[in-house]
C-alpha cells in the first residue's frame, strides 16, 4: 500500500504505480470474457426472439430509432421525443433499420440488446480485478452481474439494456479516477458519465459519483492527520493530483447553487431531463419508505445474502481503512448505491429502475468473500432482514409482473409459496427466509474462524448465490416469454414487410372501424412491427388511426371515373402502391386492387392497388359498423371501368337481433325496384343486382331502403339493417 501524504504536506510515494492485483486481463481472460458475453447474449436472445408483444416505451423508442434512421443526424433531436438526453439506445437501434426492414431489423436489434446487457460483465470484471479481488472473484462478479432476474429486460427494446452496462462503466472509471489519478482516467470518468446520461436520463443522478469518490478517497485514504488537517491539505492535494475533477466538482457546486437560487433558465433542466424532471427530496418519511422498497428489491434480485455481505464489508472497510484500492472500491460501491437511490426519487416502482444497484452489491459481496469479514456479516444480515420485513411482497397481479417485478414475483410466487408448504414447519414463509439469512451469516462467521473451512465455505456461498440468480433468471424469462410476452415473433408479425418489395411503401387506410378506438391497438401492432408502413390515408378525417412518426397523414379524394388523388397539407402527393385496410366492419369503398395477404392474427388485409388507383364503388348512409339508420336510405355509388359496361353488385343484408315480424326491404336502381323482400331478426339475405346496362348510366347508384322502427344497439344507437360484403364484378349467374 502506498504511503499517504503526511500532515506537513509532504507527499509520500505516488499511488499511480501498478498494483499486484490490478494487471490488465491476460489474453485468456479476454477470450473467457468474450465467450461468457456471447453465451449469455445467446441465452437471452433465445427468449427475446420469441417475444411478440411490446410496451408503450418500446413503441416510442423503436419509432424514434426508425425516425433517426430515416433522418440522420437531425432526427436525433426530433421534437417528438420528450425524455431529455436519453438518445443513445434509439441511435444504436437505428443502425439495423438503416440497412434493412422488418423482420430482420427487429431480430438484429433484439440480439444487439442482449449483447449490450451481457457486456456488463466486462466493466464489472475489470473493476473487481483492478481492486485486487483476484481472477476467480472477478469471474464471479462478471457472472452475477448478468445472470439475475432483471435480465428479462434484455428481451425488450427498452433503454436498460444499454444503461445497465453504462452504469457499470461509470463505477469502473470512477474507481480509476479516485485510485489511479491521471488526466486520462479522469477524462474517461467524465466520458462514462456523459454516455450514461445519454443512455438513460435518470442516470444524471450519477453525475456526483466520480467527483465525490475522488474527494472522499483523498480525504480518507491519501491524507494523514486529524480531520482539520486533512481539510486544510485537501485543496492543494486535489488541485495537484485531480485537477480536472476539481474543476468539475467546483462547477457542479456552482451549478447546483444556481439551480437552488433560481438563477438558471428553466429550459436547462427541461433540456437535460425532459418529462422526467430533476430529483427533488421530499419529506423524509415517504422518501425512506420508497427507498426501503427499492432496497428490498435489490436485495431479492441480487441473491439476498449478497447484500448482507456487501453492506458488512463496506462498513468494515470504512472503519479500518484498508488498502487504497479496496477502500476506493468501497467508496465507489456505496456512492453508486446512494446515487442510484437519488436517481430513483422521481421514478416508479418498476424493478428495472432499481436493477443498477445489483452491481455495487455484487462487487461488495465478492470483496467480503475475499476479506472474510467476520461478525460484521451478522450485522449486515440483521439490516437485510429488517429491510425485507419492512415492505410488502404483493401477489401476482398480471402476467406482466414477471417482467416488471421479477424479483418480487419470485419471492412471493416461489419462495413464499413453497416455504408455506414445508412439512412439520408451521412458521410464516417470510420468517423462514429471514431466519435462513441470519443462519447463513452465523455459519459464515463460525466457518471463517478456521483457515481450512474458509475457502470451501466461500466457494459454496458463491455457488449458492449464483444458483439462486440463475433460477430467478430462468423463471422470469420462461414465465414472461410464455405469458405476457407470448405471441408470434417478429418474423411473423412483420408480415407486411415480407409481402411488399423493397423500396415500396405502405399506407394504412383509415376507414370504417379503422377510424374508431376499437382499431387503435390493431393499427399500433401493424405499424410497430412493419417498417414499410409509412403513412395513414383517410377520407375526410383520420379518426383514431395512429400516425407513424416518419410521415404526416394524407387525404384522399375521389375524382372522375373513381380515380383517387391525394394531398398532404394541401400539396399533392403520390399514393403508395400498397394499402392496409380493416377486415372488420363494413368498408365504405371498394378499391380496384388485388388482395396480396391477410394477417392471420390481426383483422387486416394488404391490398396492391391498380395503376392509377381507383375506387369501384362508394357506400354512404351507414355507420362504421355498416348499420343503416331507421327510415333512412343507404346508397352505393358505382364507378364502372367504362360507361355502359354491365356488371353485378353483390351485398348481404343482415337483420339486427331482438325484433318481431318481418321488415320489408327494397333495392332501387334508377328509380325502379331491382330487388325486394322481407328481413327477419338476424337473418342474412344475399342479393345480387345487375347494374350499368344502359349507356346513359355512366355512374349508376343503388338505393337501399329497409322498413321497421329500428332496434337499440349496445352502442346506444337505434339501428336498422346492416350492409355487409359489398362487391362488384361481372355477372356470372341469375340475380
Amino acid at each position: 500500500m502506498s504511503t499517504p501524504e503526511h500532515h506537513d504536506g509532504q507527499p509520500g510515494p505516488r499511488l499511480t504505480r501498478r498494483l499486484p492485483g490490478s494487471r490488465r486481463p491476460a489474453a485468456r481472460d479476454a477470450l473467457a470474457l468474450g465467450a461468457l458475453i456471447i453465451l449469455v447474449a445467446a441465452f437471452y436472445s433465445h427468449y427475446a426472439l420469441r417475444i411478440g408483444t411490446f410496451q408503450d416505451d418500446e413503441e416510442l423508442f423503436t419509432r424514434l430509432a426508425r425516425y433517426i434512421a430515416a433522418n440522420f443526424p437531425q432526427g436525433l433531436w426530433a421534437p417528438y421525443y420528450t425524455r431529455g438526453l436519453q438518445r443513445l439506445d434509439p441511435l444504436v437501434m437505428a443502425i439495423p433499420f438503416s440497412f434493412m426492414r422488418g423482420p430482420g431489423a427487429f431480430e438484429v436489434d433484439h440480439v444487439i440488446q442482449c449483447l449490450l446487457f451481457a457486456s456488463t460483465a466486462l466493466p464489472v470484471f475489470l473493476t473487481a480485478r483492478a481492486a485486487g479481488l483476484g481472477r476467480p472473484l472477478g469471474y464471479l462478479t462478471a457472472l452475477l452481474s448478468v445472470i439475475l432476474p432483471w435480465g428479462v429486460v434484455s428481451t425488450s427494446f427498452l433503454s436498460e439494456s444499454l444503461a445497465y452496462p453504462a452504469f457499470a462503466w461509470v463505477l469502473y472509471t470512477a474507481w480509476l479516477a479516485a485510485c489511479r489519478p491521471s488526466l486520462r482516467n479522469e477524462a474517461l470518468a467524465l466520458v462514462a458519465l456523459v454516455i450514461a446520461a445519454f443512455s438513460r436520463t435518470a442516470l444524471l443522478g450519477m453525475l456526483p459519483l466520480a467527483p465525490l469518490a475522488v474527494l472522499w478517497q483523498t480525504l480518507s485514504c491519501e491524507l494523514a492527520g486529524d480531520v482539520a488537517a486533512r481539510l486544510r491539505a485537501a485543496p492543494a492535494r486535489l488541485w495537484r493530483r485531480h485537477r480536472l475533477m476539481t474543476i468539475v466538482l467546483g462547477a457542479g457546486i456552482i451549478g447546483y447553487a444556481a439551480q437552488l437560487l433560481g438563477l438558471l433558465p428553466a429550459n436547462v433542466s427541461n433540456t437535460l431531463t425532459g418529462s422526467y424532471g430533476l430529483p427533488k427530496l421530499g419529506s423524509l418519511g415517504p422518501t425512506w419508505a420508497k427507498d426501503r422498497s427499492y432496497l428490498s428489491r435489490m436485495i431479492a434480485g441480487s441473491g439476498y445474502i449478497a447484500f448482507a455481505f456487501a453492506i458488512a464489508w463496506m462498513s468494515v472497510t470504512f472503519i479500518r481503512r484498508r488498502e487504497a484500492r479496496l477502500h476506493g472500491l468501497a467508496v465507489v460501491c456505496l456512492l453508486g448505491l446512494l446515487c442510484e437511490l437519488l436517481s430513483l426519487l422521481p421514478a416508479g416502482m418498476d424493478e428495472r429502475y432499481v436493477m443498477y444497484g445489483a452491481i455495487p452489491i455484487i462487487l461488495g459481496f465478492a470483496a467480503a468473500l475475499r476479506e472474510r469479514v467476520g461478525l460484521a456479516v451478522v450485522g449486515g444480515a440483521i439490516v437485510t432482514v429488517l429491510l425485507i420485513d419492512s415492505v410488502t411482497w404483493p401477489a401476482l397481479a398480471s402476467l406482466y409482473d414477471y417482467f416488471t417485478y421479477p424479483a418480487a414475483t419470485f419471492y412471493s410466487r416461489v419462495l413464499s409459496n413453497h416455504l408455506d408448504h414445508l412439512p412439520l414447519i408451521h412458521v410464516a414463509a417470510d420468517r423462514v427466509i429471514e431466519a435462513g439469512i441470519l443462519i447463513l451469516a452465523i455459519l459464515w462467521v463460525l466457518a471463517t474462524r478456521s483457515e481450512r473451512l474458509a475457502r470451501p465455505t466461500a466457494t459454496l456461498l458463491a455457488l449458492a448465490v449464483l444458483g439462486l440468480g440463475a433460477t430467478q433468471t430462468v423463471y422470469a424469462l420462461k414465465k414472461y416469454a410464455g405469458g405476457a410476452g407470448a405471441g408470434q415473433p417478429a418474423s411473423a408479425r412483420s408480415w407486411v414487410d415480407r409481402h411488399v418489395p423493397a423500396g415500396d411503401d405502405v399506407s394504412t387506410l383509415a376507414i370504417s372501424l379503422g377510424t374508431s378506438l376499437n382499431y387503435v391497438p390493431i393499427w399500433r401492432e401493424a405499424e410497430f412491427w412493419n417498417t414499410s408502413i409509412k403513412s395513414t390515408a383517410f377520407f375526410g378525417y383520420p379518426g383514431y388511426a395512429p400516425l407513424p412518426l416518419e410521415l404526416a397523414p394524407f387525404s384522399l379524394t375521389i375524382g372522375g371515373g373513381g380515380v383517387l388523388s391525394a394531398t398532404e397539407y394541401g400539396a399533392p402527393v403520390a399514393i403508395p402502391h400498397y394499402m392496409l385496410v380493416p377486415r372488420l366492419g363494413t368498408l365504405p369503398i371498394g378499391l380496384a386492387a388485388q388482395t396480396t395477404s391477410e394477417d392471420p392474427a390481426l383483422p387486416l388485409n394488404l391490398l396492391r392497388l391498380q395503376t392509377p388507383p381507383r375506387v369501384l364503388w362508394l357506400l354512404t348512409g351507414t355507420s362504421t359498423e355498416g348499420f343503416m339508420a331507421p327510415h333512412e336510405a343507404a346508397e352505393i355509388h358505382l364507378y364502372p371501368p367504362a360507361p355502359g359496361t354491365p356488371r353485378c353488385v353483390s351485398l348481404t343484408l343482415v337483420g339486427p337481433p331482438n325484433y318481431l315480424g318481418r321488415w320489408p326491404y327494397t333495392i332501387l336502381e334508377a328509380g325502379r325496384a331491382a330487388a325486394k323482400g322481407r328481413l327477419t331478426s338476424q337473418q342474412r339475405v344475399h342479393v345480387v343486382v345487375p347494374v350499368g346496362g344502359r349507356a346513359a348510366e355512366a355512374q349508376p347508384t343503388l338505393e337501399i331502403r329497409v322498413g321497421g322502427d329500428g332496434i337499440l344497439y349496445p352502442s346506444g344507437e337505434v339501428v336498422s339493417a346492416r350492409i355487409e360484403d359489398v362487391t362488384t364484378g361481372p355477372c356470372t349467374g341469375p340475380s
